[in-house]
């Protein structure tokens, strides 16, 4: 029976990692671009951007732990959704986000296996566990 994730640890953002070109790939809660239930994808995805604007004041605004550094910003510690005010903050740090500008990294992307690994690197049976709808949760 194949793993049914949450839409939330698949669809929303958890965090944005700084790659070696200056650009970002915005994460979902297992470390891959939005969207992706697992650890692959195909060449030519822009899945990296750049963000216009992105200071350490703006960094410390939208990270859930207050940090200025721009390397890695995460927005949640754990789905916020189970906390309404966990859930209101998390709004607040993604509405100063989505005010910044993005322009594209570069014109081909690599495919996942030629990319290099996200800041934490998390695969198999540790990522099932992180993007797998919690027990108790709906598998319908």
């Amino acid at each position: 029976m194949p793993v049914k994730y949450d839409l939330c640890r698949a669809y929303l953002p958890y965090c944005m990692e700084q790659q070696e070109d200056g650009s970002y790939m915005i994460l979902n809660r297992g470390y891959l671009p939005l969207g992706w239930p697992v650890r692959t994808w195909p060449a030519n995805m822009p899945i990296a951007v750049h963000i216009e604007g992105l200071t350490p004041a703006i960094a410390k605004k939208i990270s859930v732990h207050g940090r200025s550094e721009t390397d890695h910003i995460c927005f949640y510690d754990d789905i916020p959704t189970d906390d309404p005010s966990e859930w209101s903050a998390y709004g607040k740090r993604l509405a100063i986000l989505a005010k910044l500008k993005l322009s594209p990294a570069q014109t081909e992307y690599p495919a996942y296996e030629d990319y290099p690994p996200p800041f934490m690197l998390i695969e198999g049976d540790e990522a099932e566990d992180i993007l797998a709808v919690p027990s108790g949760g709906s598998d319908e």
